[in-house]
Formats: structure tokens, C-alpha cells, sequence
């Protein structure tokens, strides 16, 4: 068979026939692309949603270990008034403060003392003082970490949990009895 147009004709119609298969390629790969953006979508709204979440919940983690820490300043500014009302009626010598501020700053992040009472050793003996601490923890580890950072301080000759304490071991609760000549 022979082609009866001529060749600039027959060029032009090839032209136009790649020119239409690249404009459907074109075409392909566009609504190709549009698909892979509504699929990809929901991912992207998921996410977004997920880091708005998580980003709420760290400003109210923060907002609640701000406010525990202030309560923290709080309870240490009391004790250190309290502390410096009743240093005349200790023995001389003795520092009970210094005592309650190394039991108050040697407490594990997860615990929050609830109570410290102090009682004094006789005057002039050398009857030992005791500070009963009673507090919370979120964790047992805590418990037993204190406990031995207790009993790492010079001064303290003992540092014991109560039997009575041990009976609501089912509990967050602890409290610590430290005998020492502080």
C-alpha cells in the first residue's frame, strides 16, 4: 500500500499523534498524583492529629510538675519557718534543720512527702532524735531508692520502716523512722 500524503503532511500527523500520546501520559501521571494525594490524606490528617494530642498533653504534664514543684517550694519554705521557730529548743550543737532539708532533697522525683515530725533527743544526752517521714511514691523502686539514699547519710544511725507501715503494703504509702543525733 502506498501513502498518498505527502511527506511535510505525514509529519505533521505524526507530530500531532506524539503530541496527544504525551498529553494522555501527562494526564496519566496528574491523576496518578491527585490519587496518591487523597490517599495519602488521611496519614497526613492522623498525624497532624496525633502531634496536636501529644503536644496537649505535654503542657499539661508540664502545667502539673510546675504546680508540684511549687508545692515542693512550698512545703521546704514551711519546714525552714518551722525549722527556725523551733531551733532555740533543740540541743546546742544539734541541727535538725540541716537534718530535715537533706531528708527533703534526698527524696527520688517520683515521691512526695506527705508529713516529716521531729523529736527531739533529750538536752545535754546523747539520746537520739526522731524524724518520722511519711510520704507517697508512684513507684516500689522509689520506696526502696530512698530508703537507701536514707541510709547513705552520715548521721542518720538508723533508718527503718515501721511494722506498722509495712501492714497497708498494698498501698502507694510509705513512712521512714530515722534515728541519728541530728
Amino acid at each position: 500500500m502506498a501513502n498518498l500524503l505527502s511527506v511535510p503532511v505525514q509529519k505533521t500527523i505524526f507530530m500531532r499523534a506524539i503530541a496527544r500520546i504525551l498529553i494522555a501520559v501527562a494526564l496519566l501521571f496528574a491523576g496518578l498524583g491527585l490519587v496518591g494525594i487523597f490517599a495519602l490524606m488521611p496519614a497526613y490528617l492522623t498525624l497532624q492529629t496525633r502531634q496536636a494530642a501529644i503536644a496537649y498533653e505535654l503542657t499539661a504534664l508540664n502545667g502539673s510538675q510546675a504546680a508540684q514543684q511549687q508545692d515542693d517550694r512550698d512545703a521546704i519554705i514551711t519546714a525552714n519557718r518551722q525549722l527556725a521557730v523551733a531551733g532555740g529548743m533543740a540541743a546546742p550543737g544539734h541541727d535538725p534543720a540541716r537534718a530535715i532539708r537533706t531528708v527533703i532533697e534526698s527524696r527520688p522525683a517520683g515521691m512526695t512527702l506527705a508529713r516529716l515530725d521531729y523529736a527531739a533527743g533529750k538536752a545535754g544526752s546523747s539520746t537520739e532524735a526522731t524524724l518520722s517521714i511519711s510520704g507517697i511514691t508512684a513507684h516500689a523502686a522509689d520506696q526502696t531508692a530512698y530508703l537507701s539514699a536514707l541510709r547513705a547519710i552520715p548521721g542518720f544511725a538508723s533508718v527503718e520502716i515501721p511494722i506498722s507501715a509495712l501492714a497497708h503494703a498494698d498501698t502507694n504509702a510509705v513512712t521512714y523512722e530515722v534515728r541519728g543525733t541530728f
